[in-house]
């Protein structure tokens, strides 16, 4: 009978022992894997963002290499502006080049923390080292070692920058802790259940031997088990949901932290003048800022979703740097070169990092500059040191030339007065001739020779352009001229005798393109910078624009050569010296043929600035 009427009670004691074993095994699982996820989420982001800063941090200095290198405070810059918690450049050998403070001496040698030896080395050659987290003194951080390249590509330094990353093991280690209490938890509260069902199984035996008449012993003691059983359980309970609360507040603050840092990363790309682009496995853009739509004349939001090839054109250079990145893995840190946009070619400096998932490429980040006016200016540095060399030269030829011929012009002269018969005297007076021909070829060479030194005042283009017309006439009256000028032509800043001698070269040469007649139209428009290095450099573009033959697609590019010439009696150094007095005023020549088959030359000289 005893063990009729207790057979409930013991099957539901087992059922009730495998249901919160197998519902402590469910959740020990479930927390475990809740908590490797979230770090290896959060480890990923941490290895995405140390990616991207090592890139802008080596951009930043190669773009102020050499001087960059040696100063603490731009580096110190660099650190709060990418909100590190330290940033070292190291030599390839490990030695301190620079630190953010400072304090540390040059060719001091640095340990590198987080990484062995092998993995620095690697990063010293080209590559990209993400460190573990580790423990400095009572922080923990994670450290990136990358590469720093010179203008030239040349590996010249190693970058060591790290971040915060307490707040990972912080939420680790309390996920760990609340994972344990938890699991502790549900372990008493089965302990607590079996012995509830101990102690409601011990009493209805004692009911049933009460009802049969039996003695019974109910001390103060056995009603006083269930309560404490209860007592005990709310106190878990409560326990339990205290540190459910810290750990939500823990999660909600790292979670604001990681919100804080991704809108701090969206606004530095936002406000950073280069474009940054990334790509997927496939090749296709994910996203895209600002700087990006501006540099390739299109809109930022219609970027996203198109493939590289037909972003940059199939076979252009940016094209194989992206399937390079996204295919193989492979980083470039520097390349130069041009691309087609819709506002005309543009010279770009580009470098490119895959993002590595599992050793698999998974996609890249292209960050890429508009150096069009870099190279222009580097171009006109490279132009002003050739025209210095070929002055020079003009002026050692000119005075070695104009000795003799003063010699031979006396004898001339000599010969023409001792003469009496005509053929003589006809010798004499086209030896004179000539003599007086390679006298003005001297003085070119004289004047294309001298040092360029600038007597810089505010110019008054339409008053000096009707001095230069006044000074050569108007050609017989063969040549017909109109200047279209705007009435808001603003005032430059320039030497007015060596402009006005400019303007007086591009007028003779147009009126010697047309020895029988025609038309030269003088215009003058500003002009905007359409670089995003100086999007408020304004230029005043004069063109002169002529009806004569126009000029042979063959000599465009050799037409500012000195002592190239078309001209039969030419000497080749007219427009090198326009080129020059304009390229010393900061300015640029460019030759052209109009539509209509005449030459056009348009001048650019910089606006005065407010």
């Amino acid at each position: 009978m005893a063990s009729r009427d207790g057979f409930p009670l013991e099957s539901l004691l087992k059922a009730a022992t495998l249901f919160f074993a197998a519902l402590l095994a469910v959740l020990t699982i479930s927390s475990l894997s809740l908590i490797s996820r979230t770090r290896k989420y959060l480890d990923s982001q941490m290895d995405k963002r140390l990616l991207n800063v090592s890139d802008i941090i080596s951009r930043e200095i190669r773009d102020h290499y050499p001087e960059s290198l040696d100063d603490p405070r731009y580096i110190n810059s660099l650190k709060q502006q990418e909100s590190l918690s330290s940033l070292i450049i190291l030599d390839r050998d490990g030695g301190i080049i620079t630190d953010m403070s400072g304090a540390r001496h040059r060719g001091e040698m640095f340990l590198p923390k987080g990484i062995t030896e092998q993995e620095f080395n690697l990063a010293a050659n080209g590559s990209v080292e993400i460190s573990p987290i580790y423990r400095d003194k009572k922080s923990r951080l994670c450290s990136a070692y990358f590469p720093i390249k010179d203008p030239m590509g040349r590996i010249v330094a190693v970058g060591e920058a790290a971040l915060d990353a307490g707040y990972i093991e912080d939420l680790t280690q309390q996920g760990t802790t609340y994972f344990i209490l938890k699991s502790m938890s549900i372990g008493f509260l089965l302990l607590a259940v079996l012995y509830v069902i101990r102690t409601m199984a011990g009493s209805h035996r004692k009911l049933i031997q009460m009802a049969q008449g039996a003695p019974v012993d109910v001390s103060p003691q056995s009603r006083d088990d269930i309560s404490f059983v209860i007592d005990t359980f709310q106190l878990t309970i409560a326990s339990l949901k205290e540190k459910e609360r810290e750990l939500n507040e823990l999660r909600n603050k790292a979670e604001e932290r990681a919100r804080s840092v991704l809108s701090m990363s969206e606004t530095i790309l936002k406000n950073i003048q280069s474009g940054v682009i990334t790509f997927d496995a496939g090749g296709s853009v994910l996203t895209a800022n600002g700087a990006a739509g501006t540099i390739l004349a299109k809109d930022e939001n219609a970027l996203p979703g198109n493939v590289y090839s037909e972003l940059f054109g199939a076979g252009n250079w940016l094209s194989a740097l992206v399937e390079m990145a996204v295919k193989k893995g492979l980083a470039q840190n520097r390349s130069e070169g041009e691309i087609n946009t819709p506002a005309g070619n543009r010279w770009i400096g580009a470098g490119i990092s895959p993002l590595m998932r599992e050793g698999t490429p998974g996609g890249a980040v292209l960050v890429f500059t508009d150096i069009t006016e870099v190279k222009e200016l580097r171009e006109m540095m490279e132009l002003k040191e050739r025209i210095a060399l070929l002055g020079e030269m003009s002026a050692g030829i000119a005075h070695e030339l104009r000795n003799p011929m003063g010699v031979i012009s006396g004898y001339a002269d000599f010969l023409a007065r001792s003469s009496k018969d005509s053929p003589s005297l006809e010798a004499a007076q086209s030896i004179r001739q000539e003599i007086k021909g390679m006298d003005d070829i001297i003085r070119e060479f004289l004047n294309f020779s001298q040092p360029t030194e600038l007597n810089v005042t505010e110019v008054d283009l339409p008053g000096l352009i009707e001095e230069s017309f006044r000074a050569l006439g108007d050609a017989g009256g063969k040549v017909k001229r109109e200047i279209l000028l705007d009435a808001n032509i603003p005032a430059i800043e320039g030497d007015a005798v060596l402009l006005r001698q400019a303007f007086i070269n591009m007028i003779k040469n147009s009126y010697e393109a047309m020895d029988g007649g025609g038309n030269l139209t003088i215009a003058a428009e500003v002009e905007k910078s359409d670089g995003p290095e100086a999007p408020d450099r304004k230029f005043v573009r004069l063109d002169f624009r002529d009806t004569g033959p126009g000029i042979d697609p063959s000599a465009t590019e050799k037409i500012f050569t000195p002592f190239f010439t078309t001209k039969p009696h030419g000497t080749g150094l007219g427009l090198s010296l326009v080129q020059k007095i304009i390229v010393y005023h900061g300015g640029r020549v460019m030759a052209s043929t109009s539509g209509s088959g005449g030459a056009v030359f348009s001048i650019y000289l910089p606006v005065k600035p407010h």
